[in-house]
């Protein structure tokens, strides 16, 4: 019997996690992921909620997918806007657009959504969403100053 209780010793220590090596990550948890932040330009959220439920619901998970850094199944470049992403959804109804900056030090900004009857991007949201990118690079590059004078002020007081 005593070959039976060593040979259950030797198996047991065989399988537990002493025989893994030092150098492995633990596993991540799905709670543990820093998801990206979402910021608005006026009035693209309110348009999004505006969606019927099915549009909406699916958009919604393609931006958690870009907020988790994954590219979403139905998303393709903006043509002629660089770094700019449409997100694509539809129904019986319409064609429905989400189209954001792509990420800028884990921030997603939303650009525009809207609501359309072809496939096609018209003239008139391709000048909504340059117009608002202008607007928003004009803020970060302001915002970018401010933080970089704001440091310089804390190290002159020093």
């Amino acid at each position: 019997m005593s070959w039976l209780l060593r040979f259950m010793e030797y198996t047991k220590n065989l399988y537990t996690n002493k025989t893994k090596p030092d150098n492995v990550p633990p596993a991540s948890k799905p709670h543990d992921e820093k998801l990206a932040q979402i910021k608005w330009e006026p009035r693209t959220r309110e348009t999004m909620c505006g969606f019927p439920d099915g549009p909406r619901k699916t958009l919604g998970y393609y931006l958690w997918l870009v907020q988790k850094g994954e590219r979403p199944p139905d998303s393709s470049p903006v043509p002629g806007v660089p770094d700019v992403v449409e997100l694509r959804d539809d129904d019986d109804s319409a064609w429905y657009r989400v189209i954001y900056l792509k990420r800028i030090n884990d921030t997603i900004h939303v650009l525009h959504c809207f609501e359309k009857q072809s496939n096609r991007i018209e003239k008139r949201d391709l000048r909504t969403i340059q117009t608002r990118l202008a607007s928003l690079n004009q803020r970060l590059i302001r915002e970018g100053r401010n933080a970089k004078a704001t440091r310089n002020d804390r190290q002159r007081s020093r």
